[in-house]
């Protein structure tokens, strides 16, 4: 070989070398080309995790190595239709932005199963309402003069008579709960008791107040004058419901300076399982309240009627009862928000406590699938 040849061998892997090398550098670095827009950019990642989990990540159609919980790097900068999806289940789609050496993530997607609604029982009653923990069915039926109060958890094995009095003509019944279990009431009446505090007229305005260990009262806060009924609410919380307005308000005992948390229109409302946030619709959007961030995010407003609003258990899903069906939709708001009709309905609807069943009533009978 000689030693011009050997001179041009050796310029050329020293050549090769001297490019190659730092585009490996730049390639584990992150770096990528850019067809599209012909340069060299950083790239992004991508985390996603689900429920259920081992589902498939997909961007821009091609499937990515890992399923959730998953972390996938080297993704170009700009929109990218990330689908996350599972044998079985319905999937889950969102075009996301992504920007050089960020993060984007796609956190607590819910994949709910496709599945056929399954008759379990009949159901007859006059009246009915879903329990404070969102899966049990109280209903009322009415015989001759009396009156009884039953629960149902869907399943057919768990219906129980609760209580059974006179029927009065002159009473109008309503169904009430005391920590998650039933009672009987009149409209205006209330199960919980605050020993601790008074709700009071004070000359024009209402006035809420704290009672010490001496029975001595001390007013925490006003509110416009009105008929008020106590609800349900997490610990340390004061949630009163104005009667006559069709209101919600919110209040921190603990705060003296801002003491009320919350003061809005709703007629319907469901505290998620860790009493953090609140879920309220006026009949015509949804809301929910972040009483640690003291925050309120519009999910959304429509034009038909909202007939009832629950949490889905330990996931950010919420499901309502609209125009005849039940629908489940995300809180994520990026983008087209993903949100599925599960069934037709024309009575209320519950969740099995452990998530894995949707049940409601729908001509007499009682419906289930699962979800």
């Amino acid at each position: 070989m000689s030693s011009r040849l050997r001179f041009f061998i050796f310029l050329t892997f020293l050549l090769t070398f001297l490019i190659s090398a730092p585009l490996v550098v730049l390639y584990t670095a992150g770096y990528r080309f850019d067809f599209a827009h012909g340069r060299i950019v950083q790239t992004a990642v991508l985390q996603v995790t689900s429920t259920p989990r081992n589902a498939d990540v997909l961007i821009d159609g091609e499937l990515a190595e890992d399923r959730t919980p998953a972390t996938i790097e080297r993704v170009l900068p700009g929109e990218h239709v990330v689908r996350v999806e599972k044998e079985g289940y319905l999937s889950w789609e969102k075009t996301l932005s992504f920007e050089s050496r960020q993060t984007t993530f796609a956190s607590g997607v819910v994949l709910l199963k496709e599945a056929d609604a399954e008759l379990v029982d009949e159901l007859v009653y006059e009246d009915a309402a879903v329990s404070l923990s969102g899966d049990v069915l109280a209903y009322t039926t009415q015989e001759s003069s009396w009156i009884e109060l039953w629960t149902t958890d869907g399943s057919g094995e768990a219906t129980q008579l609760v209580s059974r009095e006179p029927y009065d003509l002159a009473r109008d019944y309503r169904i009430g709960f005391d920590e998650d279990v039933p009672v009987l009431l009149a409209e205006d009446e209330s199960v919980v008791v605050l020993e601790d505090f008074v709700v009071s007229r004070a000359g024009d305005r209402t006035a809420v107040s704290r009672v010490d260990d001496q029975g001595v009262a001390s007013i925490l806060t006003y509110i416009p004058l009105s008929t008020y009924v106590i609800e349900p609410a997490p610990e340390g919380l004061v949630m009163l419901r104005d009667v006559v307005r069709g209101r919600l308000v919110l209040i921190d005992p603990a705060d003296r300076q801002q003491p009320i948390l919350l003061n809005e229109e709703a007629v319907l409302w469901d505290w998620d399982a860790q009493g953090n946030r609140l879920l309220f619709s006026t009949g015509f959007d949804l809301f929910v309240y972040d009483k640690g961030a003291h925050q309120t995010q519009t999910l959304t407003r429509t034009s038909e009627l909202i007939e009832q609003v629950l949490w889905y258990p330990e996931v950010d899903l919420v499901l309502y009862a609209q125009s005849g069906s039940v629908n489940a939709r995300e809180l994520d708001d990026r983008d087209v928000v993903n949100a599925f009709v599960l069934a037709q309905l024309d009575g209320p609807f519950w969740v099995s406590a452990d998530g894995q069943w949707l049940y409601w009533v729908f001509e007499g009978s009682v419906w289930r699938r699962n979800l």
